[in-house]
């Protein structure tokens, strides 16, 4: 689904990103700065974006529309300036710091600064409760949910990213559970789970083009 995207979407040029790593990068997508000009310059994962900061949702709140965020933050931790909530998102779920999204079994996710249990989790490399499922079905539901009204709906999913854990019964580890690429069983362990996290990615993208076609959006 990303392929064909890319082959009927628009190719921007000249768009280039504004840093060569996470949260540095996230702050100048959300508020359109030079990396010069921007308040989170390194990828420490404790530098918050400035109170007065403004970004695109809260420039597109003014402007009416409902604001989400689903995923990983990653321009300031609870308690400080840069919480979501405080720069035009009506709602955001997932992760707020760099270190808690380093998990897909986390104990909890954050939703507006409060702590949201996941079921069967200790924060290690397997659990009952998968992070990105949860993700994925909170931005769904703030789509039906904002589906007649102006909405910006922001994803920066965490897949791909280490540590490198998918459940074993998702249909896209399954594309790839019997290959071997690496002599090392680890290296290729981890090698094909990333591989998995990109298909699920795709497959992930065509869920949310699916569900924009669903409810007649997809040319809005």
């Amino acid at each position: 689904r990303i392929d064909a995207m890319a082959k009927d979407g628009i190719r921007f040029t000249q768009a280039l990103a504004g840093s060569p790593v996470c949260a540095p990068l996230r702050c100048t997508l959300m508020t359109g700065k030079h990396a010069g000009h921007a308040s989170v310059r390194a990828n420490d994962g404790g530098t918050p974006l400035r109170a007065d900061e403004p970004t695109i949702a809260s420039m597109l709140k003014k402007l009416g529309y409902a604001t989400g965020g689903f995923g990983k933050w990653g321009c300031g931790g609870r308690d400080s300036t840069g919480v979501p909530e405080k720069h035009g998102f009506d709602v955001f779920y997932g992760y707020y710091d760099q270190v808690h999204a380093h998990t897909f079994y986390p104990p909890y996710l954050i939703r507006n600064s409060e702590e949201v249990p996941l079921e069967g989790n200790d924060g290690g490399r397997s659990g009952q409760t998968y992070s990105h499922y949860k993700i994925m079905d909170e931005a769904e539901a703030f789509i039906r949910q904002n589906k007649d009204q102006p909405f910006f709906c922001y994803l920066p999913i965490t897949l791909p990213h280490g540590n490198y854990d998918i459940p074993a019964d998702d249909p896209a580890w399954d594309q790839y559970r019997n290959d071997e690429w690496i002599k090392d069983p680890k290296i290729d362990q981890d090698a094909k789970n990333y591989a998995a996290m990109v298909t699920m990615v795709d497959n992930n993208l065509g869920r949310v083009l699916d569900l924009l076609k669903e409810l007649k959006l997809e040319d809005n």
